[in-house]
């Protein structure tokens, strides 16, 4: 400061409208009756970094001006005041004082405004404690823009630090130097000691060994060679790490060793004065001349509040926080127009950093979900609505036991579609949400517009019984509170379309289903028989309005594969398609016996009795539904099933619970606006998906399923017929070997005919390698449970099932040697006769063990 009372001192006095620009032609300004500067500039956002004069530029006033341009956040008081804000859009980091507003001084600058006084000093940094001494030692940071650490960092320590990453022995040997034992101690608790490295008098293979006995050490080899120079590593105060370990390698005294980062001090010092008026976003900031930085200026992590709002607003125009990733907003075409073709990590460096990207998305939707996104958020989400008319809701239900929680959500515009559907089709999706809550889907089939519709999402982490009655329960109670009126099914009232219920093979949700019809006793106040029945036994409900999906059934058969043979396979899956009761009355038999030798038959066919509406669901000959509407309910879940393929396209999977359910909501939304447009315009989404359209390409499908598999079926005998003349060429290679030996004169004996058989299998050698079949072992299982069933003949000592739905399989050509299939695991080979191509004869080779 100048106080020569022979210099012209200036105090200016400027108004809202004054153009401060003029005052770095005067000669002195006064800033406060004690401080004058020697330059004044004017700006209106904050800078990274605060330029500090040297001794022959003088001292210089910034005055900052965020009146015309406030940042939204010293609005909201997100950040309270100015001088806060300053030190949080500067990349150095600061310390000190914020002055008192009880101790105040004016400004001229700031039209005499009362102002407190903060002195701010820098923190410096962090640097290696094996860095070499000169190291910082005499620098100093005038031009922020030009003493970079990059321009700080020679050659040779650059040389140092590639020759380090390039090192995978020294980066496996960092990591384990840098771990802890964590050996349980025998008086308890763990060991904190660290691994001591070691020099091998011949080294081993490896570069370090799993610790033995000796718990609490690695017995690392020394394979890099010492790398030269101190460590240049230094950190940013607000990176430094709890341990302070330098994350570099360090090789000192012949040992690899960890460092720790030490406090590099850093004299330089801003003060800034700040209007006591919390609405006055003026500041006057006058970094301290000729004390410059000691550390050169740190990359900008720091996000500033001008690139952190256009990326909120790039969030906004994505949609929101709700379903939005980093990836997804990044990418997204209105990012690159709101950046003008920039993509986020071009508008400013530290949005390079994905951390600092997701940290912004994570803020906005904390705003958006004060309750966060799990179960609180729902409740919270819940209790808002209940002030919405009904029709303007979407969670119409919630019930909590526990840890239990049943969501019940419905678009209203779409349950008014239920009253003219034939069916409900439901199934529980698993991917939908992360945890443990699952969606439960309603779907119905509209046949004004040719679709399928999703009327109902039901979202729960529970599978019980009593969890299921609570989920149909709360549908229908929703139901009755949109429309007014309760659904009901044609059984119960000739005024209502519905027929039945269309699931998988999950017991808990069929018997709650009973239990809801039961409980809400849909029959009414008729004294009908059906009535009578249903009150004695809930599961009677189901044999009249429930039909279980067959790919479900198929799908637990084929489960047994490997474990089964394919004939019994085949035949288990028909008896959806058993057509008389003695048909029925065989298959029972049939799944009796096999259960007997078969642990995976036995299982599953325990699950079939266990529940005694399971078969009559698959067969309409047990059902008690009316064949009429047994025709007209589909006999699987496709249709929901391609439901929860769209679904998870748009919305994907593993989402929160509370997200998941508003992305729903929109996808519901969406469908609602659709259908209410193909009924305005008559235009349909698909004007080929008629009921008599739909059946013919089901039709097609099944018969190139059928065609295809029996290509597959050709294709294996095929195969089999091939490994047999393999088989035959192997033993006739052999007897020509044996030949050329016998008449090339090698030593040892000739084989006799009876050895070699005509087909050129060489009994002494397979008794060399193969384990022959003894005569006490038991024929297979398989054989001999088709062989017991009524209804089968036998031939040549193997028995061949003719049990009503079984075809026989032609296994080759029987005018040639008869190709096998062979049966490893049993130790039989399957071989037609003459004259008839499908009789199973036993095997007459031994049996190869595997």
């Amino acid at each position: 400061m100048h106080s020569s009372e022979s210099q012209e001192v200036v105090s200016l006095l400027s108004d809202a409208n004054s153009d401060p620009l003029p005052f770095a032609d005067a000669p002195f300004i006064r800033v406060t009756p004690r401080l004058v500067v020697d330059h004044v500039d004017w700006m209106d956002s904050t800078p990274e970094y605060w330029l500090v004069p040297t001794s022959a530029e003088g001292k210089t006033a910034y005055i900052l001006d965020l009146r015309d341009n406030t940042p939204s956040c010293l609005k909201s008081g997100e950040i309270e005041t100015i001088d806060a804000f300053i030190k949080k859009e500067c990349q150095d980091s600061w310390r000190g004082s914020t002055g008192s507003k009880y101790e105040t001084v004016q400004v001229s600058l700031l039209d005499n405004e009362e102002c407190r006084r903060s002195i701010l000093y820098c923190n410096g940094c962090y640097k290696c404690i094996m860095a070499d001494s000169s190291f910082l030692k005499d620098f100093q940071r005038w031009d922020p823009k030009r003493q970079t650490l990059r321009d700080l960092l020679t050659e040779v320590p650059m040389e140092r630090r590639e020759r380090e990453a390039n090192s995978a022995t020294a980066t496996s040997i960092l990591s384990i130097i840098s771990d802890t034992c964590g050996a349980t101690l025998p008086g308890g608790g763990k060991c904190s000691g660290h691994p001591t490295p070691r020099t091998f008098s011949n080294p081993p293979l490896y570069n370090f060994a799993s610790p033995t006995s000796s718990v609490d050490s690695y017995l690392v080899y020394k394979d890099v060679e010492p790398l030269l120079g101190g460590c240049m590593s230094i950190l940013h105060p607000a990176s430094i790490t709890r341990s302070s370990e330098c994350a570099n390698i360090h090789f000192v005294a012949g040992e690899y060793t960890t460092a720790q980062y030490m406090r590099h001090t850093c004299p330089a010092k801003i003060t800034i004065f700040t209007p006591i008026n919390m609405d006055d976003y003026r500041a006057v900031v006058i970094p301290e001349d000729a004390i410059p930085h000691s550390h050169p200026t740190f990359p900008p992590r720091k996000v500033p509040y001008a690139a952190r709002e256009q990326y909120r607003e790039c969030i906004k125009a994505f949609g929101g926080p709700l379903g939005a990733t980093t990836i997804k907003v990044d990418n997204a075409p209105s990012t690159c127009a709101m950046l003008k073709g920039k993509t986020p990590q071009e508008v400013h460096a530290s949005l390079n950093d994905n951390r600092k990207r997701r940290k912004i998305l994570f803020d906005e939707r904390v705003l958006q979900f004060p309750k966060g996104t799990d179960i609180e958020g729902v409740v919270h989400e819940f209790n808002k609505s209940k002030t919405k008319d009904i029709n303007d809701r979407y969670i119409h239900g919630l019930h909590l036991d526990g840890d239990a929680h049943i969501v019940i959500t419905l678009h209203p515009p779409l349950v008014t579609y239920v009253w003219s559907a034939h069916w409900l089709m439901v199934d529980t999706t698993f991917k939908v949400v992360h945890g443990s809550t699952n969606e439960f889907k309603v779907v119905i089939w509209c046949d004004k517009l040719s679709r399928r519709l999703v009327i109902g999402r039901v979202w729960t982490n529970t599978a019980t019984r009593s969890g299921f009655f609570h989920v149909w329960n709360g549908l229908w109670e929703a139901i009755k509170n949109i429309s007014g009126k309760e659904l009901n099914f044609n059984i119960f009232s000739t005024n209502c379309s519905l027929l039945g219920v269309v699931g998988d093979a999950e017991g808990a949700q069929a018997q709650g289903f009973s239990d809801m019809v039961t409980a809400r006793r849909l029959w009414g106040d008729s004294p009908s028989v059906l009535a009578v029945k249903i009150q004695r036994d809930a599961n009677e409900v189901l044999s009249y309005l429930w039909k279980t999906c067959l790919v479900h059934f198929d799908r637990g058969i084929l489960n047994m594969q490997g474990h089964v043979d394919e004939a019994t396979i085949e035949y288990l899956r028909i008896f959806p398609h058993l057509e008389t009761k003695e048909e029925i009355d065989q298959y029972y038999a049939f799944c009796a016996h096999a259960s007997i030798s078969n642990v995976k038959v036995k299982g599953w066919w325990k699950h079939k009795q266990g529940y005694s509406w399971l078969l009559p669901s698959l067969n309409q000959v047990l059902s008690k539904m009316d064949k009429s509407h047994w025709n007209l309910i589909p006999s699987n879940t496709n249709q929901i099933e391609g439901s929860h393929a769209s679904d998870n396209l748009v919305n994907e999977i593993n989402r929160p619970l509370l997200e998941a359910i508003l992305l729903a909501k929109d996808t519901d939304e969406k469908a609602a606006r659709n259908l209410q447009a193909s009924l305005s315009s008559g235009v349909l989404a698909n004007r080929h998906n008629l009921t008599q359209q739909r059946f013919t390409r089901q039709n097609k499908r099944q018969s190139l399923a059928r065609e295809k598999s029996a290509m597959l079926a050709s294709k294996k005998n095929e195969e089999a017929s091939l490994k047999v003349q393999i088989k035959e060429l192997q033993g006739r290679l052999k007897i020509v070997r044996e030949e050329s030996k016998c008449a090339t004169g090698s030593k040892g004996r000739k084989r006799t005919a009876s050895e070699i058989d005509t087909d050129g299998h060489d009994h002494e050698e397979q008794s060399e390698h193969l384990e022959p079949t003894t005569t006490s072992a038991s024929p297979a299982p398989t054989l001999d449970l088709i062989s017991s069933v009524p209804g089968t003949s036998s031939a040549v000592g193997m028995s061949q099932p003719q049990a009503a739905g079984m075809q026989n399989v032609s296994l080759g050509d029987s005018s040639t040697h008869a190709p096998a299939v062979y049966n490893h695991m049993q130790g039989y080979a399957f071989f037609p006769t003459e004259g008839n191509d499908s009789l199973w004869v036993s095997n007459p080779y031994p049996t190869f063990q595997y």
